[in-house]
């Protein structure tokens, strides 16, 4: 059977869709009823009954290697094409990342726009009731600075806005302060529960007045 194949090989050219009977590859592996359903510069795809496989034309034996010879020009170009696909695909991949990271950058900028002032930051705030909450301040700075509520809107989560100031205890009770409060250098400080002017509103959002 080998022989009567090498003999088909020689005296019948093959074409995409002919039936092999019997396709012995240099590998050592071996296909049965192969069919040629497409030819590239350095592969075929061959189906068969072990199933669809692409074959490499150097693996192919001489007499079919001569049917589908290695295209080396169209190999280059393909590589080339195959490169610059690879490439485009990086390039976009990165494009995607520098704009991802531009817009972060831009978010961080507004939000630091929003929660620094003079060097102060707002850390963060806890509500401890309705209309109240306990503000964490940040001086970034070496300098001591003083931190007024009157600069500190309070946005409630129905969109509307507020300002306030500082609750201090005195002996007639708490007590509404709008007076500077001292924050030393690089220090984190708690303020006193901060009030906003009406009671009663969920806050959603603490930030310096722009």
């Amino acid at each position: 059977m080998r022989r009567f194949i090498l003999l088909l090989f020689i005296t019948c050219p093959l074409f995409a869709g002919s039936v092999i009977p019997i396709l012995s590859l240099k590998s050592g592996k071996i296909y049965h009823d192969a069919q040629v359903v497409s030819n590239r510069p350095t592969v075929i795809t061959v189906r068969c009954r072990e199933g669809l496989f692409q074959v490499k034309k150097d693996d192919l034996p001489d007499e079919l290697a001569k049917v589908y010879p290695v295209d080396k020009e169209a190999a280059l170009r393909e590589e080339k094409e195959r490169t610059e696909s690879i490439q485009k695909s990086i390039d976009a991949e990165r494009g995607r990342e520098e704009k991802a990271r531009s817009e972060m950058e831009k978010r961080k900028a507004e939000l630091d726009k929003k929660l620094v002032k003079s060097g102060c930051r707002i850390v963060s705030f806890s509500s401890v009731g309705p209309g109240q909450v306990i503000i964490e301040f940040k001086n970034e700075t070496d300098a001591p600075q003083r931190i007024s509520p009157t600069d500190i809107l309070c946005r409630a989560t129905d969109g509307r806005v507020f300002d306030g100031g500082w609750v201090v205890t005195t002996k007639d009770g708490p007590m509404l302060n709008t007076e500077p409060y001292p924050l030393p250098g690089n220090a984190i400080v708690r303020m006193p529960t901060s009030f906003f002017q009406e009671k009663g509103i969920d806050v959603s959002e603490i930030y310096w007045k722009q």
